[in-house]
């Protein structure tokens, strides 16, 4: 099992109200698998990822990876353990606009201790031809190859991807979801992918429905779909 979740509450205090974002969440995955997170805005899937990836804290209950229990780390030991296994895939791809696409991947390929090759990557991700072009000059869709190959180079046990497809268009979405399932079959990187996008749940392993901060469904795919055979 690569990461075990137990009872996990989060609440957020206003100066009007308590607002609890996950309320007893119950979730276990194993090394090597696609999972969908499903849930409208405001249904406590940024909050899960977030606590996954080492970044919230202030929570209740046991969030275990790798045999070892986040709730227990102190902020040094957190920056440690998102150094050694967490990528990040955002929505908005966030890359540093002065620097080249490789000078990007490199800025995470510096801070590994298992780094994988940089050109071997950015031909995995279909952007060697790219790789002294600045963000600016290029389209959403490749962009969002380049965060997704800074965040591979790790070589992360866990790729927390938030959003990856909401800032693209149909193609370019298509081919990020291609990106990643290669990434998973060739790599073996257990991926994590909130989204709004039901059709994205047919390409998972394990399909996790968030409402209000609760899980309303766990579900298995007895046979995923391939991620060119998803529509929308």
């Amino acid at each position: 099992m690569l990461f075990e979740v137990k009872n996990l509450t989060k609440n957020y205090n206003t100066p009007a109200q308590k607002f609890c974002a996950l309320n007893k969440v119950n979730i276990q995955a194993e090394e090597g698998e696609i999972i969908v997170i499903l849930g409208p805005s405001g249904s406590g899937k940024s909050t899960f990822l977030n606590i996954i990836g080492g970044l919230d804290t202030g929570y209740e209950g046991d969030v275990i990876v790798g045999g070892t229990n986040l709730r227990t780390l102190g902020n040094a030991a957190l920056c440690e353990y998102r150094r050694r296994n967490i990528g990040f895939v955002f929505q908005f791809y966030n890359l540093i606009p002065n620097l080249t696409v490789r000078e990007n991947v490199e800025v995470c390929s510096d801070i590994s201790d298992k780094p994988l090759n940089i050109d071997e990557v950015l031909a995995a991700v279909g952007i060697s031809d790219k790789s002294r072009s600045f963000p600016k000059e290029l389209s959403g869709g490749q962009q969002q190859r380049v965060s997704i190959a800074r965040a591979v180079v790790k070589n992360p046990r866990i790729l927390l991807c938030d959003e990856p497809t909401g800032a693209l268009d149909y193609a370019s979405a298509k081919d990020t979801l291609k990106l990643l399932e290669h990434v998973n079959r060739q790599y073996g990187t257990t991926i994590l992918i909130i989204t709004h996008n039901p059709a994205i749940a047919d390409m998972a392993d394990t399909v996790i429905t968030l409402r209000s901060g609760e899980i309303t469904s766990i579900r298995r795919n007895a046979e995923k779909k391939q991620a060119e055979e998803i529509e929308w």
